[in-house]
C-alpha cells in the first residue's frame, strides 16, 4: 500500500536495466499514489531507450528504432489470504483501485496493454513452486543468483527488509511477460503452428489419439 517495485528489463536478453522502489507513503489518497507512480512511468519512458542503447548487449540497436513496451504487472492479490477484518479488507480494496489506475496509466503513457501476471505462474517459470511469503523469498534468492548486485533494502539490524521482495516480484513478472509475448508471437505464425501440428501428428501415439477423438466427435 505504501511501496511498489519495478523492474526495467531488455526484452531480448532479459538484462536488468533498472530496478527500484516507488515510495508513495507520503500520499494519503489513492489518486495521489497513482500520480506518483505515473511520474515514475514517465521517467522510465524517457530513460529506457537511453539505457537500452548503452547496454553492452544492445550496441547494434539504432537510435531511430521504434520502441515497443511489454508490461507485466504482478497480480499480488491472487497470492494473498482472504481479508480477516474490516481494516485488511479496506486495504485490499484500496490496493485494487490503485492497481486499476496504474494499469490505465500504463496504457496511456506507454501505449501498451499490461499483462496481469499470476505470481505462481511467474515463479513456476523460474522453477519455484512456493506460495505466499516463502515463494516470494525464493524468487528473491533466485534473482540474486541471476542478477549481479541485485538491489536490497536492509533494516537497521542488517536483516533483509521485506520491501526488497517487491523488486524481485516485479523482476519475475517482467520475465513472465516476455515469455508470454514470445509464445503469443509464435502462435500467430500460422506456418509455424501448422508445421508443429504436422510434426506432432507424425507421432504414432498422437495420431492414434487424434483418430480416437475423430471417432468420438466426428465433424459434421
Amino acid at each position: 500500500q505504501h511501496l511498489t517495485g519495478y523492474a526495467l528489463l531488455c526484452f531480448r536478453t532479459l538484462e536488468p536495466l533498472q530496478l527500484g522502489l516507488i515510495d508513495v507513503r507520503q500520499s494519503t489518497e489513492v489518486q495521489q499514489k497513482a500520480q506518483e507512480i505515473s511520474a515514475v512511468l514517465k521517467d522510465l519512458r524517457t530513460i529506457a531507450p537511453q539505457k537500452l542503447l548503452v547496454s553492452a548487449n544492445n550496441r547494434s540497436f539504432e537510435s531511430g528504432h521504434r520502441w515497443q513496451w511489454v508490461i507485466g504487472v504482478d497480480d499480488y492479490s491472487l497470492d494473498r489470504s482472504t481479508p480477516s477484518n474490516a481494516a485488511s479488507n479496506a486495504a485490499q480494496r484500496a490496493n485494487a483501485m490503485l492497481q486499476g489506475l496504474v494499469l490505465g496509466d500504463c496504457r496511456r503513457l506507454l501505449r501498451a496493454a499490461p499483462l496481469l501476471v499470476h505470481p505462481r505462474r511467474s515463479r513456476a517459470l523460474l522453477g519455484s513452486r512456493g506460495v505466499g511469503p516463502a515463494g516470494r523469498q525464493e524468487v528473491f534468492e533466485l534473482a540474486t543468483t541471476r542478477v549481479p548486485d541485485f538491489p536490497t533494502v536492509k533494516k537497521r539490524s542488517g536483516a533483509l527488509d521485506e520491501d526488497t521482495l517487491l523488486m524481485s516480484d516485479a523482476w519475475a513478472a517482467a520475465r513472465y511477460a516476455q515469455r508470454a509475448t514470445l509464445v503469443e508471437r509464435r502462435l500467430c505464425d500460422a506456418q509455424l503452428v501448422e508445421s508443429l501440428r504436422q510434426e506432432a501428428l507424425a507421432s504414432k501415439k498422437l495420431r492414434k489419439i487424434s483418430d480416437a477423438i475423430g471417432e468420438l466427435y466426428p465433424r459434421k
